[in-house]
């Protein structure tokens, strides 16, 4: 979240065509993204290397109906907050 700050990016409200972005914006978003595979795949493979899959077997928790309640929710506050 800093790295424009630190980058001194040009901050601009809004872009009205994808030309405008500059080619030093997409190099930090490119930099961010492949920052972030890295650190995970890292951290996946130590975790893997470290306790197996028994983390998975044990931690695991399925989101479906988590997932099917807060989609009912939000349908149901749009359809009774909609103008």
């Amino acid at each position: 979240m800093l790295a424009p700050v630190l980058l001194g990016l040009q901050v601009y409200a809004t872009y009205h065509s994808l030309s405008e972005i500059s080619l030093q914006a997409v190099a930090a978003a490119s930099l961010h993204v492949a920052a972030m595979l890295l650190v995970m795949g890292v951290v996946s493979v130590a975790i893997y290397e470290k306790v197996g899959l028994a983390i998975l077997r044990r931690g695991w928790f399925n989101l479906d109906l988590g997932w099917s309640f807060v989609l009912i929710a939000s349908g149901a506050v749009t359809l009774f907050t909609a103008a």
